[in-house]
């Protein structure tokens, strides 16, 4: 027990030291009478060893004083030397000791972080020729001490859709082993991700005293140009180190940004022409491919979804290396295409014979997968089929046959409708366009004279009556992106509003599609932001 009245002193400015006493004398207002003789103090050690100690616990130590003199030993006062020592003077069995007798001093040592710590304690007395001792403590405290490296993360800055890594070790820098229970990262954002390192199998991990061990890799991809913050917190089998820390931060830059906007089509219209090409049509060829222009950029300004294409050989292929004309083609395009079409076909036998050569271009084997027009006739398009002729149609039959036959090659025979560039009653061309005039009144669409003095301004009258026969479009898309995008960073607007479901980005295609139920609707404006993919990562 400890001796009480103890009280902490110091030792007089006279000393060489300065130390934290202990008076020890208890207060009997009997001190010891001067007989004359002289007290001498003795100790066993001149040094004491406390040996390992774990960091919060407590470790004890005696020191035994004697008295070999010839009167009575005072101990006046008992300190530490040291202001921050972890040793302490815990008890002195008695402050006066007889001749030939001794006292137990108790001294404590509580380490209070890992690694060898040092001390002195001074012990003062009445002894004449040695008034201060001084003994050296020793002890090591024992504890883990965690840390991992580096102890905070600032991500270099990367390009949005690149990626940066860092990689994290386990330091233990303490004397003592113990266990990683858990590794969590906390974040607000799944642009950053840990993965433990898959070499140390499953937690619990051990880390030996002075040790390391790999943590695992932050890895950062980032998908936009806003700071993000997180933070790792390791749990640890010790009380004594508890959790460790480590603060993440990273920003990224976009490399470029772009933005596509596509305007939901009005319709859905499919346009192929059976152009004559025999020798009397030479008059008026030079004519309609002028002309011809006309209907392509009239369909495509009433925000129509077109395709558009011209026949002239027997197969019903069309020529060119442009299987068909839409709406996104330039005046530039459009016309090498139509010469391309019309011009550089071979001369047939179905010259004069519009029906059956557009049951050629639009027949099952052409359209159909692999076929040399594939796609040229779409399920739920206003299919418009133009001939052109100078002459009357010579397909064998009768007309409604005919018009019979290409319907029942559409999925909706009611879209299908007949135009004519033709001659007229007026006297226009070889003769008027008898056989093909009926089936173009029968599925109300129009004729427009071949002679007309303004042929590309007449063809408004087409334009207009083709617009009038369309397929609904969808709205699902697919709607193109111009470059290749951070997928993760694509943002949509519909007419200026965000739309944030509803839709998936086709990496294949590169483009957004729509589910069917959430499609926009007719003349609706998509509108697709995004960060591009640079090409190059090392640069960001």
């Amino acid at each position: 027990m400890r001796v009480p009245g103890l009280a902490l002193l110091l030792l007089s400015t006279g000393c060489p030291l300065e130390p934290r006493v202990v008076d020890l004398r208890p207060d009997t207002g009997h001190p010891p009478g001067d007989s004359g003789a002289a007290p001498e103090i003795h100790i066993a050690t001149w040094s004491l060893d406390f040996g390992l100690v774990a960091v919060d616990q407590r470790g004890e130590k005696t020191l035994v004083i004697s008295n070999v003199g010839d009167s009575t030993l005072s101990i006046e006062q008992v300190g530490l030397v040291e202001d921050d020592s972890p040793f302490s003077v815990e008890q002195l069995e008695q402050a006066w000791i007889e001749v030939g007798d001794s006292a137990d001093l108790v001294l404590a040592f509580e380490p209070i972080t890992h690694g060898y710590a040092n001390g002195t304690v001074s012990i003062e007395s009445d002894d004449p020729s040695r008034p201060v001792l001084t003994v050296d403590l020793n002890g090591e405290g024992v504890a883990p001490d965690l840390s991992v490296d580096p102890e905070e993360l600032s991500l270099d800055p990367t390009w949005i859709g690149c990626s940066a890594s860092e990689r994290l070790i386990l330091e233990n820098d303490g004397n003592d082993w113990l266990d990683i229970l858990s590794v969590e990262l906390e974040s607000s954002t799944d642009e950053l991700q840990l993965s433990p390192a898959a070499v140390n199998g499953a937690l619990p991990w051990r880390l030996g005293a002075e040790s390391t061990l790999e943590l695992g890799s932050l890895t950062y991809v980032p998908v936009d140009d806003r700071e993000d913050t997180a933070f790792i917190i390791v749990g640890t089998s010790d009380d004594r180190v508890g959790e460790v820390r480590v603060d993440v931060a990273a920003q990224a830059q976009a490399w470029d940004t772009a933005t596509d906007s596509h305007t939901v089509p009005t319709g859905v219209v499919d346009v192929v022409l059976a152009v004559d090409r025999s020798e009397s049509m030479n008059l008026y060829l030079a004519d309609v491919l002028d002309a011809l222009p006309a209907l392509v950029i009239g369909l495509r300004d009433l925000g129509l979804d077109l395709q558009l294409a011209a026949v002239v050989s027997d197969d019903g292929c069309v020529s060119g290396a442009t299987p068909w004309i839409d709406g996104d083609a330039s005046s530039s395009e459009i016309d090498d295409a139509l010469s391309a079409m019309i011009t550089h076909g071979n001369d047939g036998a179905l010259e004069e014979l519009a029906f059956l050569l557009l049951q050629a271009a639009i027949s099952v084997d052409n359209v159909g997968h692999g076929g040399c027009n594939e796609g040229l006739r779409r399920d739920g398009s206003g299919l418009h089929l133009v001939g052109v002729s100078d002459e009357p149609e010579q397909s064998s039959g009768s007309w409604s046959d005919h018009v019979a036959a290409l319907q029942a090659l559409h999925d909706d025979p009611e879209l299908v409708t007949f135009h004519a560039i033709a001659g007229d009653d007026e006297g226009c061309g070889e003769a008027a366009y008898s056989g093909f005039e009926d089936a173009v009144t029968a599925t109300g669409g129009s004729l427009v004279s071949l002679c007309s003095d303004d042929l590309g301004a007449a063809l408004g009258e087409m334009v207009s009556s083709m617009a009038a026969e369309v397929g609904d479009p969808s709205g699902v898309g697919p709607y193109a992106l111009s470059q290749q995008p951070v997928a993760a960073s694509i943002e949509l607007r519909v007419d200026g509003t965000t739309v944030a479901e509803g839709w998936s980005y086709d990496s294949d295609d590169n483009a957004v599609l729509f589910e069917s139920v959430d499609a926009p609707g007719p003349g609706a404006v998509v509108e697709i932001r995004y960060a591009v993919r640079p090409e190059d990562c090392s640069d960001g």
